[in-house]
């Protein structure tokens, strides 16, 4: 199963196991550089700290990333 987060610059996804334990795989793209996702720069050691964002971010929901009015 995908779950993913758009982000202002990215855009990032998990592949979970069917009983949702465990990341299979990771994709993330940068809309800056690439915007038609052509290139997976996940397992990229640059964007370590992107990844971990994003995972946090995913992690919280949508709810969580709701900007205020």
């Amino acid at each position: 199963m995908g779950y993913a987060v758009r982000a202002e610059r990215y855009r990032y996804v998990e592949w979970r196991k069917r009983d949702g334990n465990g990341v299979v795989a990771r994709e993330l793209y940068d809309h800056q550089t690439d915007p038609s996702e052509d290139r997976n720069i996940a397992s990229d050691p640059a964007n370590k700290a992107v990844v971990e964002r994003l995972t946090k971010q995913l992690a919280a929901g949508w709810k969580e990333n709701t900007p205020p009015k």
